[in-house]
């Protein structure tokens, strides 16, 4: 069994001697009494709250839009954030290694001025030892 319509097309006449007796009376049967202006305003009574929720929908709608909008802001400005948190931390990582290449050459420079200042001690207590036994022997030789 199928929903669809019939291929057929019916004439009117067909459909007239088919329609049911008061199919195009209202519950009360009164619709061929009514004018034009009561028809009008009992179809604006009964379309008004299909517009109220229409309009709804549609403020709602936008709502979302303004939303979604925000959001793709959002998520523009965390990504453009995230780009530049990125570059930071390379600088970061560029200037520590730069440092750690710096605190090295300073702490081999360190080493070989604390060699030189050694051999400078050791060479001055040689010639102190020199001058002493320099000035000894002078006076032993004065004795």
């Amino acid at each position: 069994m199928s929903n669809r319509a019939p291929s057929t097309t019916y004439s009117e006449s067909v459909l007239t001697n088919t329609t049911p007796a008061g199919f195009d009376r209202s519950s009360n049967g009164n619709v061929q009494g009514l004018s034009e202006a009561a028809i009008n305003q009992l179809i604006e009574q009964k379309i008004q709250p299909i517009w109220n929720e229409f309009g709804k929908f549609m403020k709602e709608r936008a709502e979302m839009q303004l939303e979604i909008n925000a959001l793709k802001t959002s998520e523009r400005n965390l990504k453009i954030q995230n780009e530049e948190l990125k570059n930071q931390v390379e600088n970061v990582t560029f200037n520590n290694a730069e440092l750690v290449e710096r605190v090295e050459k300073v702490e081999m420079e360190n080493a070989q001025l604390k060699q030189m200042i050694d051999e400078m001690e050791i060479s001055g207590k040689i010639k102190q030892l020199k001058t002493v036994k320099f000035y000894l022997l002078k006076i032993l030789i004065i004795f």
